[in-house]
């Protein structure tokens, strides 16, 4: 019967298929390249967008592709936006130590038009004064520590020039640890800049104008270390307060 023939027919080309050939595609069965003509005209055509060489089969379904695998150069959108974020946050604080920089040069300039001069770290050659910190090192070797400002010592020895607003200048030298005041015409009231150098550690006074009260400025000193008194109107009263406010600084009067 024809019915049976097309039925023995349909069930042979199912067991002995073909695999299809496609990225991502699963096995598919379709028609044995010996069907007879009666057998595939009976099956309903294949619809567009189907893979070729890959048989219809009613029901049957294509599976969902994978995600192509990105190569070494390719980055997702989550990794892109960490990269850029990153690279924003670097350029930044490239930009705000430039920036600070720039205001140590300037202050730098303002003090050698006083009469005072600078030592940098790079030439500084005493053992008691630090160096910037290690990641900073990179930094100092792209533009070297006379472009970056990074002072060490202030001098004002025999700077007539030299006033108490002056010494405001020192307030964009953070870094500095070393300062020396020298036969200036400064007061009391100049004293008062010196609080933000967090870092100072030798302090010399040879003035005849400074008494207790400008010493007063120099208790949030914390770590200084040394401080050599030469004024005339400074009292051993004076010095005891002092030296109780820093006790682990030598104070030589």
């Amino acid at each position: 019967m024809p019915g049976s023939s097309l039925l023995r027919n349909l069930i042979y080309n199912n067991k002995i298929g073909l695999r299809a050939k496609g990225s991502g595609a699963q096995t598919l069965l379709g028609l044995a390249p010996n069907a007879d003509p009666h057998t595939r005209a009976c099956l309903p055509s294949r619809p567009a967008g189907k893979l070729a060489g890959t048989a219809f089969i009613p029901g049957a379904t294509m599976p969902d592709s994978q995600p192509p695998k990105l190569r070494w150069y390719q980055y997702s959108i989550r990794t892109l936006f960490i990269i850029t974020t990153l690279f924003a946050i670097a350029c930044s604080w490239y930009a705000y130590e430039m920036q600070k920089a720039a205001k140590r040069r300037a202050a730098i300039a303002e003090i050698e038009k006083l009469g005072g001069w600078v030592r940098y770290y790079d030439a500084n050659r005493s053992k008691k004064l630090g160096e910037p910190p290690a990641w900073y090192s990179w930094l100092r070797k792209l533009h070297g520590d006379e472009y970056l400002g990074n002072v060490v010592v202030v001098s004002f020895v025999v700077a007539n020039e030299l006033t108490d607003d002056g010494l405001v200048h020192l307030k964009e030298l953070t870094s500095v640890e070393s300062v020396q005041l020298g036969f200036t015409p400064i007061t009391d009231d100049g004293l008062v800049h010196l609080k933000g150098l967090v870092y100072l550690k030798e302090l010399t006074l040879i003035d005849p104008t400074i008494t207790d009260d400008g010493l007063v400025h120099l208790k949030g000193l914390k770590n200084l270390e040394s401080l050599d008194l030469v004024c005339m109107q400074v009292t051993e009263e004076g010095v005891k307060k002092l030296q109780e406010a820093l006790p682990n600084c030598e104070i030589f009067h």
